[in-house]
């Protein structure tokens, strides 16, 4: 479908812009794990709720192209979304979307619609839920279930408040075969180097073969791809 390029490249833009401002935030001596993609999607449904103003300064930050307006840019993102994140026979990927509600407010129905049409949004009212917590914890099970128990805890203590009116949660879950399996009996412990120059000893996969590599020097690193059985499914490491 047209217009599938533009998609990938505000995807793309907005992982750099995404890393670049966490590596200005983080800690010098700690990693800052996060999916650029899921903030990209829950965003994305945002977008479908806002207009004037606020909506081109969404379209803006999320580098949508600016051409593609409207009920045109959900539907592109719906198809793209959909063609490039197919489970197939070695490789399982699950993307799930869902607005909660977390206290009686109108939606309007045109960004309930949208949500349900291009996004596969359910819209869940959590106000029958009486406190914060409950309704964290009803989102957090929601979210387990959809990682396959891989992500428990989403959403910590105290991160739904009274103020709270409703919540976007996107989940993403893949599980891939490696096209050269790394065996059980090459993995062993040795030692992981922190960013702090402490080290410590972790269990380690290990293989002999050729890969491809990327030099960064100016992050003094470099970059492996790891293939995995679905020709078009890599990992950059």
């Amino acid at each position: 479908m047209e217009g599938d390029a533009e998609i990938w490249k505000s995807v793309c833009d907005f992982t750099i812009d995404v890393y670049r401002k966490a590596i200005e935030l983080q800690n010098e001596t700690k990693n800052t794990f996060l999916s650029p993609f899921s903030i990209w999607m829950a965003a994305a449904m945002t977008m479908a709720g806002s207009e004037g103003e606020t909506g081109k300064e969404m379209v803006r930050a999320l580098r949508m192209p600016e051409n593609m307006g409207g009920e045109k840019l959900h539907q592109c993102i719906q198809c793209t979304t959909q063609k490039c994140l197919q489970s197939e026979e070695d490789a399982e990927v699950s993307l799930a979307n869902r607005l909660f509600v977390l206290r009686q407010a109108q939606m309007a129905e045109n960004f309930v619609r949208i949500l349900k049409q291009y996004y596969g949004s359910a819209t869940e009212d959590l106000a029958f839920l009486k406190s914060c917590d409950e309704k964290r914890v009803y989102i957090n099970k929601w979210v387990c279930k959809e990682t396959k128990d891989k992500i428990k805890e989403l959403l910590p203590p105290n991160s739904i408040t009274s103020d709270s009116i409703l919540t976007i949660v996107n989940t993403l879950y893949f599980r891939g075969t490696w096209m050269n399996v790394f065996h059980k009996r090459e993995t062993n412990a040795d030692s992981f180097h922190k960013l702090d120059g402490s080290t410590m000893d972790v269990q380690m996969m290990s293989d002999l073969g050729y890969y491809d590599i990327l030099q960064l020097p100016t992050l003094e690193a470099r970059a492996i791809k790891l293939r995995f059985s679905s020709p078009k499914l890599t990992k950059m490491v």
